[in-house]
């Protein structure tokens, strides 16, 4: 095979091939396929380049045409009508901003006039607080009134007592006590006193008709002398009660503040 530079030989069924040769065989065939790789991958990228430059030429189009329609429209607006129309529609948008903002206001005025309704029913059930304690203070005031009237009689009773005990006033002790405080009255049974105040329906004041002494006698030591034991419970009646122009102008006074008071709640 070397001396006439075979690359192959065939003796029967069997084939040699000389290495070299084989080998280098090998490798064109290698670089064959390499180049058909190759050719193949440049065939997708011419494929793709004509892809891009065809879209290129599309968007170039598409460029031209919004160019031509961008002329178009700058040509019709410097018309008198196209500056009407723009003129028309930059109103429009000014009357729909004007439109919201005034929604935006009725909405305010909405929720307010809301909020002022639940102000006048808080105000209204104020107004009935304010009656019924304007009742109260004109009953407490009534009741004031009468007190200090009780305690003026009891006072001038009290005075009058000091000077001429009368029947009602004399009680008789029921049996001995002797005063374990020191302004308690010591008297024997069936000794004489004299009863000027009732602070309570325990402890009432007196002196001893048969001593002159004064102090605090315990009223379950004691009896009345003319049998009956006038308790009265204060009842106070404001259609049976007669007022003096003083005291009217007080209860006057008072409901006039009470107005005031509610007034300064009032609305503006």
């Amino acid at each position: 095979m070397k001396e006439f530079n075979l690359i192959r030989l065939t003796i029967g069924h069997y084939t040699v091939y000389d290495k070299r040769i084989k080998y280098k065989v090998m490798n064109n065939e290698c670089l064959a396929e390499e180049i058909k790789l190759a050719d193949g991958e440049e065939q997708e990228l011419r494929t793709l380049l004509d892809y891009k430059e065809g879209s290129i030429f599309e968007q170039d189009k598409q460029l031209n045409i919004i160019k031509k329609r961008k002329e178009y429209i700058e040509r019709r607006l410097e018309t008198p009508e196209s500056k009407l129309k723009v003129k028309l529609l930059t109103r429009g948008k000014l009357i729909n901003k004007i439109f919201k903002s005034k929604k935006s206001e009725t909405q305010y005025f909405r929720t307010s006039l809301l909020m002022k309704a639940g102000r006048e029913e808080a105000l209204v059930e104020y107004k009935k607080e304010i009656e019924l304690l304007q009742e109260n203070i004109s009953i407490t005031s009534v009741q004031l009134l009468m007190s200090e009237k009780g305690n003026i009689e009891k006072k001038d009773q009290c005075t009058q007592s000091l000077d001429t005990p009368t029947a009602e006033s004399i009680y008789t002790a029921r049996t001995d006590y002797h005063g374990i405080w020191s302004h308690h009255l010591s008297f024997s049974e069936g000794e004489q006193l004299e009863i000027y105040e009732k602070a309570d329906s325990f402890n009432w004041s007196g002196r001893s008709l048969v001593s002159g002494d004064e102090g605090k006698i315990p009223s379950s030591y004691i009896r009345s002398t003319s049998g009956i034991d006038r308790k009265k419970d204060a009842v106070f009646s404001v259609a049976n009660i007669s007022f003096t122009t003083l005291e009217l102008t007080e209860m006057n006074k008072q409901r006039k503040a009470n107005i005031a008071l509610f007034n300064k709640f009032q609305l503006p």
